[in-house]
């Protein structure tokens, strides 16, 4: 768990529809986030299901942290994926 160090400010809330959490992986992920304008990725971080940033960020690197991301999560349920990124320019 990596207790924030950055600040959050702006953003945008993207919602994605129908994705099955049994055939999402690290690759799948990244080509998501890269389909919403983020090409210039550091790291990938989510809150646990009724936790908030300030508790503690877990970082997603492998396909066992997508696994275990998606794992307590109802199908009908919401996640939320924080990316560390630098500002991409055109």
């Amino acid at each position: 768990m990596i207790l924030p160090k950055h600040t959050y400010f702006g953003g945008k809330t993207v919602h994605f529809d129908n994705v099955d959490p049994d055939l999402l992986s690290t690759i799948e992920h990244k080509y998501m986030v890269e389909e919403v304008g983020y090409t210039n990725v550091k790291k990938y971080h989510y809150t646990k299901l009724g936790e908030e940033p300030k508790h503690g960020l877990h970082q997603l690197v492998y396909d066992s942290d997508i696994t275990d991301m998606v794992k307590p999560i109802p199908r009908s349920r919401e996640m939320t994926i924080y990316v560390e990124h630098d500002i991409d320019t055109p």
